[in-house]
């Protein structure tokens, strides 16, 4: 994780792995649809790490479900992951 400047995961426990990357790096969570949380934000804020997320665009996809929907198949178009790499690369 050393020589890592962006770290991209969906949202999940591999994002723990944002302890571990170096100050000033970020790392890019990607959500499913109905699914936000802030816990990994949360770790890498506090390791010093930027944070950024891309979340599902499709309609009906901006109501935090929790867990009552978990849509763990999910293809992320460059177009929607676009924005969030432009932000952390800066």
């Amino acid at each position: 994780m050393e020589s890592t400047d962006v770290f991209v995961a969906p949202h999940g426990a591999a994002n723990t792995n944002a302890a571990f990357l170096r100050p000033c790096s970020a790392l890019v969570e990607l959500f499913g649809c109905g699914h936000f949380s802030d816990t990994y934000r949360k770790l890498a804020l506090e390791a010093g790490v930027g944070y950024f997320s891309a979340r599902d665009g499709r309609d009906g996809c901006d109501q935090n479900l929790g867990k009552l929907f978990h849509n763990a198949n999910r293809e992320v178009a460059i177009d929607e992951l676009r924005p969030a790499l432009d932000a952390a690369a800066r």
